[in-house]
């Protein structure tokens, strides 16, 4: 992942929401929350409901793909994956991601290429659909680390992680690589990764290359829900819930205080509106578990859904769509939703609380609701109607 986003983190893309949206389907919106979330009829809301935003997934192209990503048996005699053969398939998506991102992430040719050969949290991460960035090409590989368990049936999985150099500064990339079917090509599912010169995970037990670390418990597979209540205690009560299981860090102590700053209902300086965020863990398919030589590692998804709000007025979308972008339709709305999505990664040790090593929240989707026509005559010339 590149880049960090909102209230989470520093770096905030500060009139993203207010002046560019994502590329994808046009026309009005109207979504009925989820069940028990609250109605669109008032003019502040106290939290906002769940919605499902849409994410424009492109059609992938048909491009031949390299013939490392076939690499690996059909299953049933032996391991599927030996480290070797992961090592070619790899440098093989190093490189395809490499060309996508040189196309431009954000242009048709770049989502369809990209589609290819990543899917899940990755795709909806590195698939721009706002047109108000673009993911930046990574330097070569200094250095790497494969954790490849001995595994003879799919689907099978396992992870890379590197030392690269983004825009100029040291980048620690992870890449989770998974196979379907012996027919299926390997495919990034998840690409976490953070700013910094962290050490590479390792090992903790070999036998013929393989990694024979007992990864974390079922009660791990909680984290990312867990994650996303901690953030959410930020935002709403704009402190730690009690007993955290968290360690101090980027993405914990330092990403709450940044929330508790702007925290729920308040109003952003960067576009006048009240923000209203939401968090949820990702589903059980989107938790991946290693063993490390530092100890257990989950991977995993955190959504976040901002829910933009003019309290006494609507949101406006003049007809050229350049307040919010191609995906919301000419019109006023009571409010305009964005979603993000971040994958964070945990790392536990024997004794130790998990500390959260990745967490950038990546803009995924937009949404426009309770929409209504332009009125006749004069058009405002704000954000809001």
């Amino acid at each position: 992942m590149s880049g960090q986003r909102s209230h989470v983190a520093a770096g905030l893309v500060s009139a993203v929401f207010a002046l560019v949206g994502a590329a994808g389907p046009t026309g009005p919106h109207t979504v009925v929350p989820a069940a028990g979330s609250v109605s669109d009829g008032r003019a502040t809301l106290s939290a906002p409901g769940w919605y499902q935003v849409p994410i424009d997934h492109p059609t992938p192209a048909n491009d031949p793909l390299p013939a490392a990503l076939m690499l690996g048996t059909s299953g049933g005699q032996g391991p599927v994956i030996d480290v070797g053969q992961a090592q070619a398939v790899v440098a093989a998506l190093w490189h395809l991601r490499d060309v996508a991102f040189q196309i431009g992430s954000n242009t048709p040719a770049g989502r369809r290429l990209m589609a290819e050969f990543e899917t899940g949290p990755a795709l909806e991460s590195d698939e721009v659909t706002c047109g108000c960035t673009d993911r930046t090409v990574r330097a070569p590989i200094s250095a790497e680390s494969l954790l490849v368990t001995r595994q003879t049936t799919y689907p099978a999985t396992f992870l890379a992680e590197a030392i690269t150099n983004l825009k100029g500064d040291p980048y620690v990339q992870y890449l989770i690589i998974s196979r379907q079917s012996g027919s299926m090509p390997w495919k990034v599912v998840s690409d976490p990764g953070y700013l910094g010169r962290g050490a590479l995970d390792r090992p903790a037990a070999v036998t013929d290359g393989f990694d024979n670390a007992t990864p974390p418990g079922p009660p791990s597979r909680s984290l990312p829900q867990q994650l996303a209540a901690y953030w959410q205690a930020w935002t709403i009560a704009r402190h730690a819930p009690a007993g955290p299981d968290f360690t101090p860090g980027q993405w914990t102590t330092q990403a709450g205080a940044q929330m508790a700053s702007t925290p729920d209902g308040a109003i952003r300086h960067f576009n006048g509106l009240a923000g209203y965020y939401l968090y949820h863990g990702g589903g059980p398919q989107e938790i991946w578990q290693f063993g490390t030589d530092a100890g257990g590692l989950t991977c995993g998804v955190v959504r976040e859904e901002t829910y933009w709000d003019y309290p006494g007025s609507r949101l406006y979308q003049p007809e050229a769509q350049d307040n919010w972008g191609s995906a919301i339709a000419p019109g006023l709305y009571r409010a305009i939703v964005s979603s993000s999505v971040s994958q964070p990664c945990f790392l536990q040790g024997p004794a130790s609380k998990a500390t959260v090593v990745s967490g950038s929240l990546i803009e995924d989707g937009i949404l426009g609701v309770g929409w209504e026509p332009l009125p006749a005559g004069p058009t405002p010339t704000t954000t809001t109607g």
